[in-house]
């Protein structure tokens, strides 16, 4: 059938292709186009790099300057969720189904010492330390594990309703996060539901809250998909300062909008904050220097 509608005999002869090179016109509208799309391109790629513009409720905190103490290897296989650095060990949760595990190993060599891998239908969370006890949460299943902290090996289950994110030890009690602007407090023991606090900057909530670890008086919770770290008191979860961190995202993102910042811990012998990310190359500690003096710190009685 001819593009007419009519029928073209069987035994009539094709009408000969033409030979005729493109016209200059034509190959400079091709290259123009491929300009174009290169350029694009990159563009997009130069966006992905850029970590989320932050909550504009968080333009009246206060930024803290911060300098960078140390860092150390991290294996850019882990899909950070939790992060706890001890005297000799850390202890890291990873996540993804059918991927997550947690994994003690050597500070100095990075050598395993423990492992403990999860069920393939659930997605490790954060974790926190209750003495000899490792509490480790699961994203929507409201299942957590109670893991012994010298081997990993599980002791037993809680559960909990709504999505689990982080977790952190502040005194006697577990305070979770679960991606919004609200931490729930609760009993080790049996992980009872206490109380829950909204954490706000002035009069407005601020939401994805992710993963959390509480020292030097303060409850730090980073901010999920942005580079920002966020010091709030715990009696009363009014943010009072905030840690900027995009030239760090920027470095170790590697153009992934999964590579976010994901997993604190306090230094107590350091008194500073260790951070890292999800696939990142490195881990940093970072010397804090709060907006006023450290006597009017919120410490928690």
């Amino acid at each position: 059938m001819t593009h007419n509608g009519r029928c073209r005999p069987l035994n009539a002869p094709l009408a000969p292709r033409s030979k005729k090179h493109p016209k200059p016109g034509r190959a400079r509208h091709w290259f123009g186009n491929f300009i174009l799309l290169f350029l694009l391109t990159n563009s997009s790629l130069h966006a992905q790099a850029q970590p989320p513009k932050n909550d504009p409720h968080l333009n009246t905190v206060p930024a803290w300057p911060y300098r960078i103490a140390q860092s150390a290897p991290h294996n850019t296989e882990h899909f950070t969720q939790g992060l706890i650095v001890e005297t000799d060990s850390v202890i890291e949760s990873s996540g993804l189904y059918g991927q997550s595990f947690v994994q003690k190993y050597s500070r100095e060599s990075g050598a395993q010492e423990a492992r403990y891998t999860l069920p393939k239908q659930l997605f490790a969370e954060g974790i926190a330390r209750y003495g000899q006890q490792l509490y480790l949460l699961t994203w929507k299943s409201g299942r957590g594990f109670v893991l012994n902290t010298q081997d990993l090996r599980p002791l037993r289950e809680f559960r909990y309703q709504g999505e689990g994110w982080g977790l952190t030890r502040v005194g006697q009690q577990l305070l979770m996060s679960n991606g919004t602007a609200e931490l729930t407090w609760y009993r080790p023991n049996d992980f009872k539901l206490l109380n829950k606090t909204i954490v706000q900057a002035g009069q407005h909530p601020i939401g994805n809250l992710n993963a959390l670890t509480y020292g030097g008086g303060y409850l730090w919770a980073n901010v999920w998909r942005q580079a920002t770290i966020l010091a709030i008191s715990p009696k009363t979860g009014q943010i009072e300062g905030q840690l900027k961190l995009e030239k760090l995202w920027q470095q170790e993102a590697s153009g992934s909008k999964e590579n976010v910042l994901n997993g604190l811990s306090w230094d107590e012998s350091e008194q500073a904050l260790w951070v890292t990310g999800k696939r990142w190359q490195r881990r940093y500690l970072l010397r804090i220097t709060p907006a006023h003096a450290a006597g009017q710190k919120a410490a928690l009685k």
